[in-house]
């Protein structure tokens, strides 16, 4: 019984969340943490709140992150919330830095990984690392078009 009301909850998120009804999404993710608490329900949640536009809620969900698709994710929120320094040491605690290779755990193609780190390193006034970061996005995504962009 207990699995099939989390396999319904979190078929019900991933539905709003696919129908835009940010609001539904929220509100079924909540009630999925409450009944079953995990680091994949955790990482549903945050995501129906960034969709919804509560950044600050999906970084208080996150944080602090235990997998790697969960760090990313902190990332990003802290980016977006100013919090470069949290965001930064989100990517580094998940290997997302200098690690060859893939990152595996659901998380994002490196090179996305390395775009928002220099993005970070931007926004903190750090060009040459952020130069760095986005010349390493491009070599692993060369049709990561944002990354170009970043180095014009």
């Amino acid at each position: 019984q207990t699995g099939t009301m989390e396999v319904a909850l979190r078929s019900a998120v991933e539905e709003s969340l696919a129908a835009y009804a940010h609001s539904n999404a929220v509100f079924m993710a909540e009630r999925l943490v409450a009944c079953h608490p995990s680091p994949e329900s955790s990482h549903l949640l945050a995501t129906a709140y960034h969709a919804a536009g509560e950044t600050h809620r999906a970084y208080s969900v996150l944080n602090p992150a235990t997998t790697p698709r969960n760090r990313y994710l902190l990332a990003v929120c802290a980016f977006k919330l100013g919090k470069l320094q949290d965001a930064e040491n989100a990517l580094m605690a998940g290997g997302f830095g200098d690690a060859p290779g893939g990152i595996g755990d659901g998380a994002p193609n490196p090179a996305y990984c390395s775009l928002l780190l220099g993005q970070i390193c931007r926004a903190a006034n750090r060009t040459e690392r952020a130069v760095e970061h986005f010349q390493r996005a491009l070599r692993i995504c060369p049709t990561l078009w944002v990354a170009w962009q970043n180095l014009c």
